[in-house]
């Protein structure tokens, strides 16, 4: 069986790791080769709607699929923030996962969550992204925690980190390219 390559559109651990690591219980990725690439996500470095957050995944993907000779599947996960008037600040922090197939966009979403009040405060007035907003707010010291544990992986203690919080929405992505009928 010849490998099938895929491609992403980050050299982040967190996102490649994610991915390799769900595609492997996908009967259809048992041979695969992850080849991740830094892109341009023509965004902003904090998105701020769930529309932003969305196009930021896809142009991820599209670019990796662009730059990767013989890409099957190009994937682009993009965290950003989705407008909730409801909510303390009015905000809840999602990943967005992007699958392209050359023609057609696939997206999944993982869970989303509140930021404390505090990180959102920084990141509205200072203009600051989450991984420097949950830093300056002394959640923690790490100002790579984007590349390892992430701030879900802060927030929630360990329980989710930023690898499984990504998985969940390649997971929900997955389920346009890998779902059947009975």
């Amino acid at each position: 069986m010849e490998k099938i390559i895929i491609s992403i559109g980050s050299k982040n651990p967190t996102k490649v790791d994610a991915l390799k690591n769900i595609l492997i219980e996908y009967e259809m990725f048992k041979q695969i080769e992850v080849i991740g690439i830094e892109v341009e996500t023509g965004v902003s470095d904090q998105p701020m709607s769930v529309d932003e957050t969305i196009q930021g995944a896809k142009n991820r993907a599209k670019f990796a699929y662009n730059k990767v000779t013989n890409s099957k599947y190009a994937f682009g996960i993009e965290s950003g923030f989705m407008k909730v008037e409801i909510t303390k600040q009015g905000y809840m922090q999602i990943c967005v996962c992007a699958i392209f197939d050359g023609q057609n966009y696939h997206i999944g979403f993982s869970p989303s969550f509140e930021c404390p009040t505090d990180i959102m405060n920084y990141i509205l007035n200072n203009k600051l992204n989450l991984a420097q907003a949950a830093n300056k707010a002394g959640y923690t010291a790490d100002e790579n925690v984007n590349k390892s544990e992430g701030v879900v992986g802060v927030l929630t203690k360990g329980k989710i980190t930023r690898t499984k919080y990504s998985t969940l929405a390649i997971i929900m992505a997955m389920i346009h390219i890998d779902s059947t009928k009975n």
